[in-house]
């Protein structure tokens, strides 16, 4: 009893070196556990130091461990000289950077190889003393401290490997890279949850003594001031005792209202728990249902895939059949003079019947077209010219006194695949014929509009009408008929919406019954009309820029015999088609043509592009190929031909000499 009281003034004076009223009240457990861990850790090493001493002598490796004795002893040290920081910095990271540092500098003496009982507790005291930062600094108001000294431990422990390597030290059992990867994998894992265990312990402590803190100050300020009261005013002493007994009152309730948030604190983890074993369930649903999802779709693309074949095979196979049963029948109705008039009524049945057949399976081959993309280049299409073929082939089916109004001015134009318009208004013309008002006259209706991004086309008629509510979710489907007093197979607004739809546009419609028909049709202006693609091969690519009207080629290398005339003779169809008046040859990467090949072209392809409209071509060629002859030849054949040719050194030369060309004919 008599050795423990000096002992315990000793371990008190001891503990609170460094602490005085300068230094902020939060700090004072700090600086007293620093004291006292640096005092254990000086008796604990002493201790170690001793026993090893008397088991196997005073080596070199202990005399190195002695040192540490010296750093310990620092610690109350610079607490007492008003370092507390740095010398809880030092308690908190010495241990991990002087084993470190032990086993690098051991390299001497040492093999360069490492067992595992040199090396597994070394790195584990290393590891167990990365909790000293959260035990010696504030957690919330010395953060950035405390993750100062974590990061050192950090890096000392799991670079370990890392750092002792650079000294000319390995593991020996990490030969094995599988282990190596293992065993860091474990320590990584360890120190992620002893650092991130102790932090949240300590953190939920650092707050409640921080909280109790700032409630004894709050009551420090408060006794202050009723003590001067009580000197100033003794006979308010009364009234002050009553406050006293309020605030005891009020601490009272603000523990209650503490344990209550801790209960509210305890059913929100909880339910945050919950929510999280929900989402865990939601994501594994979501990805079966996903899993279904990409299955059925892949089930569906198969069906649609055999579908279209079936639909192919069945449109062309046909058609050959159905060729010559028309054929025949027409040969039966030149030696009809012999038959019964019941024998020529069933013919009459066969050839109707073989027609419709025949005309169903033009329609089938039409929306095969359609769907497999057949028509795809984009030309500058007028919608006047284009209303004015559909006129002309559909006038003799007109009405007398028919009115039609039309008016393009708004957008007089649009980039788009011409037989598909074609087809369009066609199909919507020669629906509001089929399906107009025998009681007035036809009026029609065909107006455009442009917006920023597109053209609209609007087509009125003031026929029949339709309920839409009763048929507008069958409209556009195929075979759908609504009127049955004339004939027809329900497949034209069909095809318009698969054709509108294919060109990346959309339709709607407005009708009212005995009234008439809008249809409202939006085409989408195209982002890139100047470079499309209608050919493209190894050797060479065939182009459409629908601002210039303009087709042209380019060769991508040298060029064979075979590929130089195929890619010509896809120029005439592509001239055939477009029929553009201008061409562009890019012959810079063409390479040597033979004469033979040079002569083909000259006699064949170009008097066959003139005749099909070809009015200019103009070359690209490369100065520093030197192939003015063959340009001469070329020339002299195309000019021979009735067509003229300009030759430039670029692209962007060519396209400005044909658009600056263009700008001139137009005013004149």
């Amino acid at each position: 009893m008599g050795v423990s009281i000096p002992f315990m003034k000793f371990w008190k004076a001891f503990s609170n070196l460094g602490i005085s009223d300068k230094v902020d009240y939060y700090l004072h457990r700090s600086i007293i556990l620093s004291n006292r861990i640096s005092l254990v850790l000086f008796i604990l090493t002493g201790i170690i130091i001793i026993s090893l001493t008397l088991l196997i002598g005073f080596t070199v490796g202990i005399q190195r461990i002695v040192y540490i004795l010296i750093l310990f002893s620092f610690i109350p040290l610079l607490n007492g000289a008003g370092f507390i920081i740095l010398s809880r910095l030092v308690i908190s990271t010495i241990v991990p950077i002087y084993i470190v540092g032990l086993i690098a500098a051991s390299s001497a003496e040492a093999t360069p190889l490492l067992n595992a009982t040199s090396y597994f507790p070394s790195r584990i005291i290393a590891l167990a003393t990365c909790m000293m930062p959260m035990f010696v600094f504030d957690t919330v108001k010395e953060k950035r401290w405390m993750f100062l000294a974590l990061f050192i431990c950090m890096t000392c422990v799991l670079g370990f490997d890392f750092i002792i390597d650079l000294f000319g030290r390995q593991v020996e059992m990490y030969r094995r890279k599988d282990l190596f990867i293992y065993y860091n994998v474990i320590f990584t894992v360890t120190f992620l949850m002893v650092t991130a265990a102790s932090y949240m312990l300590k953190r939920a402590v650092d707050k409640s003594d921080n909280q109790n803190l700032k409630l004894l100050q709050e009551k420090d300020v408060i006794n202050k001031q009723l003590t001067e009261q009580n000197e100033k005013l003794q006979q308010l002493n009364n009234d002050i005792e009553t406050q006293n007994e309020e605030m005891i009152s009020q601490a009272e309730e603000l523990r209650a209202n503490q344990d209550k948030l801790e209960e509210a604190y305890q059913i929100i983890q909880n339910q945050k728990q919950q929510l999280h074993l929900h989402n865990e369930h939601l994501e594994d649903l979501v990805a079966k249902k996903n899993k279904e999802l990409i299955d059925t779709n892949e089930e569906l693309s198969k069906y649609n895939n055999e579908l279209r074949q079936f639909s192919y095979t069945i449109s062309h196979n046909l058609r050959a059949p159905v060729a010559r049963l028309i054929g025949l029948e027409n040969l039966l109705f030149l030696k009809s003079d012999g038959m019964t008039e019941e024998q020529r009524e069933l013919l009459d049945l066969l050839k109707k019947s073989s027609l419709e057949l025949d005309v169903i399976i033009k329609d089938l081959n039409k929306i095969i077209d359609i769907r497999n993309d057949i028509y795809k280049i984009k030309e500058k299409v007028s919608f006047e010219q284009e209303f004015e073929r559909v006129y002309q082939s559909l006038e003799h089916q007109l009405p007398p006194h028919t009115q039609i109004q039309t008016d393009f001015s708004k957008a007089s134009f649009i980039y788009t695949i011409r037989p598909m318009l074609n087809s369009i208004l066609f199909n919507l013309m020669s629906n509001a014929i089929k399906y107009r008002a025998h009681t007035r006259n036809l009026v029609l209706s065909i107006s455009t509009e442009a917006t920023d991004n597109a053209a609209i086309l609007k087509f009125s008629d003031n026929g029949l009408g339709m309920n839409l509510d009763q048929f507008g979710k069958d409209l556009f489907n195929m075979y759908k008929r609504f009127h049955t007093h004339t004939d027809g197979k329900g497949l034209g607004l069909y095809l318009v919406k698969s054709q509108v739809e294919a060109m990346g546009g959309k339709i709607s419609v407005h009708s009212e019954l005995n009234k008439g028909t809008t249809f409202t049709l939006e085409f989408m202006k195209p982002d890139d009309v100047e470079g499309q693609l209608c050919y493209d091969s190894e050797y060479g690519q065939i182009y459409y820029n629908a601002r210039l009207n303009t087709a042209g080629i380019r060769w991508k290398k040298q060029v064979t015999s075979e590929a130089y005339r195929e890619l010509f003779n896809k120029s005439v169809d592509v001239l055939r088609i477009y029929n553009t008046p201008y061409w562009i040859s890019d012959l810079r990467k063409q390479g040597t043509i033979n004469p033979e090949d040079q002569l083909w072209m000259v006699t064949t392809i170009i008097p066959e592009a003139a005749r099909n409209g070809l009015l200019w071509i103009v070359g690209i060629y490369d100065p520093a190929q030197h192939n003015e002859d063959y340009r001469e030849r070329i020339k002299t054949a195309i000019e021979k031909a009735g067509s003229l040719v300009h030759f430039c050194t670029n692209t962007k030369e060519a396209e400005t000499w044909i658009n600056a060309h263009i700008v001139a004919n137009e005013k004149v």
